[in-house]
């Protein structure tokens, strides 16, 4: 991108075998980095931008190396931290899940108030009547909800024929397909890892039912 602009190409000068862009009117630097422990320990930043956090969901280091990160970013007012991910194609875990769930708390307005650090989540998800509902979900109609860029880098004529194809392959391919264009969580096709029944808990109390009545039921 910098080669094919004159006025990015006098600003800034990539050197490309060690994966850094520099900015010659402040000398301030752009690397890519490997996402590991022992490199990201220490450094001062004014922005990070960390892609596909979903790969990274079972390493063990995940939450340390997100620690140093933000560590980083703290000595620089302003500094800001961007994490941008699809559905993970397995079943979010570690460090991914803890991140996705905070972030649809915020979006939710379960926090209010109790978050010292702002966080601001764009999340391209379903509503949960369409998200629980694989007929709604498939059909692409509905796909739109959730594809910012459909009729610019991503096209339906393009993504029925795909669908349509990993769809015949059976549940494992219907599966990853769903996770990566349209968000679809793994495994349950809702938004909690939580006991689907405990939303309906309350209302199937029965007041009626007594301990003789349970005593009389139970054959144990």
């Amino acid at each position: 991108m910098i080669n094919l602009s004159p006025a990015l190409k006098d600003k800034f000068h990539a050197k490309e075998h060690l994966k850094t862009i520099v900015d010659n009117d402040n000398g301030s630097e752009m690397r890519v980095k490997t996402f590991d422990l022992n490199i990201l320990t220490g450094g001062i930043l004014i922005f990070a931008l960390l892609d596909e956090l979903h790969l990274l969901g079972r390493n063990v280091h995940t939450t340390k190396v997100l620690r140093q990160i933000r560590g980083g970013l703290d000595k620089t007012p302003g500094g800001l931290f961007l994490i941008t991910t699809t559905q993970s194609d397995e079943a979010p875990a570690g460090a991914y899940r803890d991140e996705l769930h905070t972030a649809r708390k915020i979006r939710d307005g379960q926090y209010r108030g109790k978050l010292h650090r702002p966080m601001l989540p764009v999340l391209y998800e379903f509503p949960d009547d369409i998200a629980r509902n694989p007929a709604k979900w498939q059909d692409p109609a509905n796909w739109h909800m959730i594809m910012p860029n459909l009729g610019r880098s991503v096209h339906l004529p393009t993504l029925v024929p795909d669908w349509e194809t990993e769809k015949a392959k059976g549940v494992n391919a219907i599966a990853i397909w769903a996770s990566q264009h349209l968000n679809i969580e793994i495994g349950i096709g809702q938004k909690t890892d939580a006991w689907p029944g405990a939303e309906f808990w309350a209302q199937a109390e029965d007041e009626t039912l007594t301990l003789e009545e349970v005593l009389q039921r139970c054959r144990i």
